[in-house]
């Protein structure tokens, strides 16, 4: 009879798995099966050093670390992620563990670990993108002020001022048109939004949903903007009335 070394394979990954014993994942034949039983061990007991086990594949490695340096939210552990000098992005993995941490620790500070490539457009917003995120999970539109991108720097003044319905942090929206939107938004009045020149509808369709005002639907050109709007407070009086 011959043997069947996936079916033994994947005994050694079902015991080695429940029991956490790095050692019976060494008995797959199988490479990416023995390296996913590591993973996940590693994972399991979030100890990264079991992640060193995983050998021919820097991808799972280094995923392995990144979920275990978010889980411990140890940024040190970032740098032992390895740089993928055959990606367009070499740093995308490292700067991923950096921007991840400093959203949950609200820390503005581990977005400078962040590596930038000039004229890489894969990677040239990534460091802003940290500082909008941690600006939104912290409430606090100073650090907005680290943006350097124009666009992003607007974008991150919104997220907070509409995360802590300020109207204040709206004026500093330096786009008249985002500033209209997130005003509208803010104190619910479609007024705001029939001054807006670019993505008016969507603005009407914010507001028209908070109110469940249909009457505010009428006002969107784009009629599959004024369907879905419509539809939205009509479904949700329906859950009303339920």
């Amino acid at each position: 009879m011959a043997i069947d070394h996936d079916l033994i394979d994947s005994c050694y990954f079902f015991i080695g798995t429940e029991k956490e014993d790095v050692s019976v994942c060494g008995e797959i034949k199988n490479n990416p099966n023995k390296n996913k039983c590591y993973n996940e061990i590693a994972i399991k007991k979030d100890n990264e050093v079991i992640c060193n086990n995983v050998k021919g594949d820097a991808q799972t490695r280094n995923l392995c670390i990144l979920k275990i340096a978010i889980n411990k939210q140890d940024i040190t552990l970032c740098q032992k992620i390895e740089l993928d000098n055959k990606s367009i992005d070499p740093y995308s993995q490292r700067n991923e563990c950096y921007a991840k941490i400093a959203s949950v620790k609200k820390d503005p500070q581990i977005c400078e670990n962040i590596v930038l490539i000039s004229n890489n457009r894969f990677n040239e917003g990534v460091k802003d993108d940290c500082y909008r995120n941690v600006a939104t999970e912290k409430q606090d539109p100073t650090v907005c002020n680290k943006v350097e991108s124009e666009g992003t720097k607007n974008y991150c003044y919104m997220d907070v001022g509409l995360a802590k319905q300020d109207v204040v942090i709206c004026d500093s929206i330096k786009n008249s048109d985002m500033r209209l939107a997130c005003y509208a938004d803010i104190k619910i009045d479609d007024s705001y939004c029939d001054k807006i020149s670019n993505y008016r509808d969507l603005c009407y369709v914010n507001v028209a949903i908070k109110k469940q005002d249909v009457k505010i639907c009428n006002k969107i050109q784009l009629e599959d903007y004024k369907v879905g709007c419509i539809l939205n407070i009509k479904d949700a009086s329906i859950v009303g009335v339920q």
